[in-house]
């Protein structure tokens, strides 16, 4: 049965198949990994552009503030220290809910960006779909 020219035919074909499965699954991973990487890059560069832009506002905001109390607080001097006060506040109250506010989230958004998995995605709306038909 085995020495069968048949058997040895499809035995190759379905070796050839199975290489070409396997060729083909390494590719998709491979667009998968650099898909949820570009995700993940362009969420950083994102984070980073508006994490500069909020310190240039804040720069500008707390000059504004400075000027605009000199007057009620009687000089620049005072007003500068009330700022900086003002900051080191703000400084602290972020150090202290830096998980809930900071490590919570990009751990979360990495997480789902990472261990997502599109075909529950594509699950989940034709699910949406007929329950609302």
């Amino acid at each position: 049965m085995w020495g069968d020219s048949k058997t040895t035919d499809n035995l190759n074909q379905l070796l050839d198949e199975v290489k070409c499965y396997v060729k083909l699954e390494k590719e998709y991973l491979t667009l998968d990994l650099v898909e949820k990487l570009s995700k993940l890059f362009s969420a950083i560069v994102l984070g980073f552009i508006l994490m500069c832009l909020g310190i240039v506002v804040l720069f500008y905001l707390s000059f504004t503030a400075i000027y605009l109390i000199s007057p009620i607080v009687g000089g620049l001097t005072t007003a500068y220290a009330i700022m900086t006060l003002i900051l080191l506040i703000l400084l602290f109250c972020i150090y202290k809910q830096r998980e809930k506010w900071i490590l919570i989230p990009i751990t979360q958004f990495i997480a789902n960006v990472l261990l997502s998995d599109e075909t529950e995605g594509a699950m989940e709306s034709n699910k949406t779909k007929e329950e609302e038909a």
